[in-house]
């Protein structure tokens, strides 16, 4: 493979865009690299998202969910954050369950748990200091069965090292410092047979300004690193002024910059160009222009 073709793979999101082909093992043309760049935006879009915005446009929350403390089958997911804060003693926690709730305007489900530990006993993010620890074990079901599964389970990454537990979001002056321990994504076909297996971290904290909620959210510094444990290759992202609105579930505006070590190697500039599109230019020179699929 080129280094030129790796984040057309990257920008992808194969799993449950292409998982209509339900007579097929994968998609011809899935990736281990596949969905890299839309998993990282997801994640950290997903991360402040849980940390303190109850009602945005995300795929997993939505004015249309009902306010309860526990999601129903069948209904529309929720945010952890739009949850009842439970106190005890000193600290505090937030948590939503997924029992095959439908993400909205689609014809994917989620089932799994998500849970927020506060440091404090009112759920706040208020104060420099404030924080709180997400983990999550969420399956995201799509067209004849084809899974994407997201998880805060330990586990090691191709290149030996351990990681997982989540995220911690920290209160700061200026705003709040995403950290995130070690994400799992594993896909999976219609037959269950493992076609993609990711391991996610920031190895320099991420800063968010703004607010949490989509309004006038922005993301910017910190380095995110996406090992592909299949392909062995490892990509590294670091994110510049990632704006967002009410309307879209993406940053519209902003960029990153990836950079590739391992099976192969190379480099490419992003500039996110709408809800949901991206200009990458290659090192090369190659110029591309992308679309994501899907929204966490």
């Amino acid at each position: 493979m080129k280094t030129q073709k790796i984040l057309s793979l990257i920008v992808a999101s194969l799993l449950l865009a292409n998982c209509a082909q339900k007579d097929e093992d994968a998609p011809s043309d899935f990736s281990e690299v596949g969905s890299s760049l839309e998993g990282t935006l997801n994640s950290l879009g997903a991360f402040a998202d849980d940390m303190g915005d109850s009602s945005s446009a995300s795929a997993l929350s939505t004015a249309m969910a009902p306010q309860s403390a526990t999601i129903q089958a069948g209904a529309f997911c929720e945010r952890a954050a739009a949850q009842s804060c439970q106190a005890s003693g000193a600290t505090s926690t937030k948590s939503a369950t997924y029992n095959g709730c439908v993400i909205p305007f689609t014809a994917v489900t989620a089932t799994g748990d998500v849970g927020l530990a506060f440091n404090n006993n009112s759920c706040s993010l208020s104060n420099a200091g404030d924080s709180v620890t997400r983990t999550y074990d969420v399956t995201l079901q799509g067209y004849f069965g084809a899974t994407l599964r997201i998880s805060s389970e330990s586990h090691q990454n191709y290149e030996g090292t351990t990681l997982g537990g989540g995220g911690t979001g920290t209160r700061t002056a200026g705003g709040w410092e995403l950290n995130l321990h070690g994400q799992h994504r594993v896909f999976k076909t219609p037959r269950g047979i493992e076609v993609g297996n990711v391991s996610l971290r920031t190895t320099t904290p991420v800063l968010v300004t703004g607010t949490l909620s989509k309004v006038n959210r922005v993301i910017n510094s910190g380095v995110v690193e996406v090992a592909h444990n299949r392909a062995k290759i490892t990509a590294i992202y670091t994110p510049s002024n990632l704006t967002y609105n009410s309307s879209c579930c993406y940053p519209v505006s902003g960029s990153l910059n990836v950079t590739w070590r391992g099976a192969e190697t190379g480099s490419a500039d992003i500039a996110i160009t709408g809800c949901g599109t991206a200009k990458i230019t290659h090192d090369d020179g190659t110029v591309e222009n992308k679309t994501f699929k899907y929204c966490e």
